[in-house]
């Protein structure tokens, strides 16, 4: 069987963020050449249920001018798994450009090497394009900015947000093991709402509370700008399995001295390139990184303990290779193992890795097993974990409670909620402490997202919640998937149509589906109006796409296209669905010609 799904790979939204600021056209002229502007280039993705692993090599990033000139603002390659960059942004470059107006861009990818997993896979999958030939090679993507293109002032930084959104436009074949993949990306400018960001790189110049961090990718050799890194006494910093809090944190990554690989996390201005940071995390060098969501465990509260790890990475230290294993298995010591959990200051023990929690090891991998038993072995550290389900009753008492359908991007079902014949949670019940958040709107049967820490291994697990949420969200207004595919593709795909609104005629179609809240997809039998207003939006025919803020604008574009001859195969859209009015308004839509 064929498994189609909207959860899927591409609808990259490239936050070029090259606005206007002054200079006018600068650079294009004939005349004296201004001052030169700056961009920092990151990447960023969408979470996906599908997808463990999507890494491609980006070769090239480029803007061009109006006058035709081209810039090139990455230095050197560039290799990035997109599934692990979920509401955060990774900075891969910080150039300075010519000012001037940039009416384009393009972004070359390879995939030569490409490395695609489906969830719960142990060989890599192969990757298809549209027209179901094997993907390989170079392919480079070309972006027509909407309204002419964005001006580049002198003196003034910008933020470039490439957005590789993996729910948009994905199929899986899960018995063939093949993925086919389209191109998309759509244009923001200078978001408003930006995800935080990370900057990973060698860090230098401590004094006071700052430090310059100098961007580097993995182990690369190659500098991709600097950013100056401001601390708080709010700051954490997570050094070889401890987290300490402000002054305390930094005088100790200080003491490590110039040269110290890390990752800071936090909110980047992009005119002054200074991050303010929320989180340092030290890279260990000599260590190998371990990370998945543990299944099973054997040894309960107060114990040594050996737990199974599924959906793992292991990224070797000193040559920085990465292997894939289904099964993993951690030893640690209750005694000896180094636990500590991001954002919060202060050590744990081993009883704070319970079944369901996504976490990352460090240490010496050796076979299937990571042995953390013996004193400086190395450490844990418990990341946050995400619940996909829906509500199975009404929130009550700053609680909820939950019937989860995937952990991460695991099914629920796939992990053994007992240890030591001690029940830890029920996942079709599963009670989360949501004090302090809101949950205005959430009532029973609800599709949420719920992202927190699971709690400690217990023997008396009904006295305490299972979770505590640091993010509760709503699916039914957050968002949903649609997606709509023709074959052989259509010269009449659309029932009616009007400035503000599209009726898809279902019935034309091979293929139609919302998955609602990202939780339940539903296969439609009914006409469904795609509407929506201001928002990203796409028309792609081949190579080349057009890129629209206008709902109006690309419906009128998608109009012309058809009544010149072409053809539509896919209409993809991300939004909100009202399934008692067979109405979906969407935030982004891709329209994919033939």
């Amino acid at each position: 069987m064929i498994r189609s799904t909207t959860r899927g790979l591409l609808a990259a939204t490239l936050s070029v963020c090259l606005v206007a600021c002054g200079g006018g056209s600068g650079g294009d002229g004939g005349g004296a050449p201004a001052d030169p502007g700056e961009v920092t280039v990151a990447v960023t993705d969408a979470p996906t249920d599908e997808i463990d692993l999507f890494e491609v090599d980006i070769v090239s990033f480029r803007f061009e001018k109006a006058n035709g000139a081209v810039v090139e603002v990455l230095p050197q390659r560039t290799r990035v798994d997109f599934a692990q960059l979920v509401s955060v942004s990774e900075v891969i470059a910080a150039a300075t450009i010519p000012a001037g107006v940039y009416t384009s861009a393009s972004m070359t990818l390879d995939f030569s090497s490409a490395q695609v997993r489906l969830q719960g896979g142990t060989t890599p999958a192969s990757l298809r394009d549209a027209a179901g030939q094997a993907l390989s090679g170079q392919q480079a993507i070309s972006i027509v900015f909407p309204g002419g293109g964005f001006v580049v002032g002198a003196r003034r930084g910008h933020f470039a947000l490439v957005d590789f959104d993996l729910d948009q436009s994905l199929v899986v074949d899960a018995l063939a093991n093949t993925v086919t993949l389209d191109g998309v990306f759509y244009a923001s400018i200078d978001p408003a709402n930006p995800t935080p960001t990370r900057v990973p790189g060698l860090a230098s110049g401590f004094s006071g509370a700052e430090f310059s961090l100098d961007v580097r990718i993995g182990l690369g050799l190659v500098t991709r700008g600097t950013v100056t890194v401001a601390t708080s006494s709010a700051t954490l910093f997570e050094l070889d399995g401890q987290t300490l809090a402000g002054q305390p944190g930094f005088d100790a990554l200080a003491a490590r001295g110039d040269g110290t690989l890390v990752v800071a996390r936090g909110t980047l201005d992009p005119q002054t390139r200074r991050l303010t940071a929320t989180r340092v995390v030290l890279l260990p060098q000599n260590l190998d990184e371990v990370g998945g969501i543990v299944v099973a465990r054997s040894g309960g509260a107060g114990a040594d303990a050996v737990l199974t790890l599924r959906g793992v990475a292991v990224r070797r230290g000193s040559a920085g290779s990465v292997t894939f294993n289904d099964t993993v298995t951690l030893r640690a010591s209750f005694a000896e193992t180094k636990v500590s959990r991001r954002g919060q200051s202060g050590a744990l023990n081993a009883d704070a890795i319970n079944v369901g929690q996504r976490i990352l090891a460090y240490g010496a991998f050796s076979g299937s097993t990571l042995d953390l038993t013996q004193p400086g072995a190395g450490f844990v550290r418990l990341v946050e974990t995400d619940l996909n389900g829906s509500l199975a009753a009404a929130p009550s008492g700053g609680q909820l409670t939950l019937d989860v359908a995937r952990v991460g991007r695991r099914l629920a079902s796939a992990i053994t909620w007992s240890v030591e014949g001690v029940v830890q949670a029920d996942p079709q019940a599963l009670v989360v402490n949501t004090s302090g958040l809101s949950l205005a709107g959430i009532t029973s049967g609800t599709p949420v997202h719920v992202r927190g820490f699971v709690a400690p291994v217990t023997s008396d697990a009904a006295a305490t919640p299972d979770f505590t949420a640091d993010t509760v969200i709503d699916r039914s207004d957050a968002g949903s998937l649609l997606r709509v595919n023709w074959i052989p593709a259509s010269a009449s795909p659309f029932a009616q149509s009007s400035s503000a609104e599209l009726t898809v005629d279902v019935a034309s179609a091979v293929f139609a589906r919302v998955d609602y809240g990202l939780v339940a997809p539903v296969d439609l039998q009914a006409n469904v109006t795609v509407a929506g207003s201001s928002g990203f939006y796409a028309v792609v025919r081949g190579f080349r796409l057009q890129l629209f803020t206008s709902f109006a604008a690309f419906r009128a574009q998608l109009d012309q296209e058809l009544t010149g001859g072409a053809q539509l195969r896919s209409l993809r859209a991300f939004g909100r669905y009202d399934d008692a009015q067979a109405r979906f308004t969407a935030a982004r839509a891709v329209a994919f010609l033939r």
